[in-house]
């Protein structure tokens, strides 16, 4: 399950590999 703060990263931040690495650095 993803965290509230995540959701909205991954909203905000436009889908590719800039996206990828935020999410991934958001799971960390």
């Amino acid at each position: 399950m993803f965290s509230t703060a995540d959701t909205i990263v991954a909203i905000a931040t436009p889908p590719g590999r800039g996206g990828i690495g935020v999410v991934r650095l958001s799971g960390l």
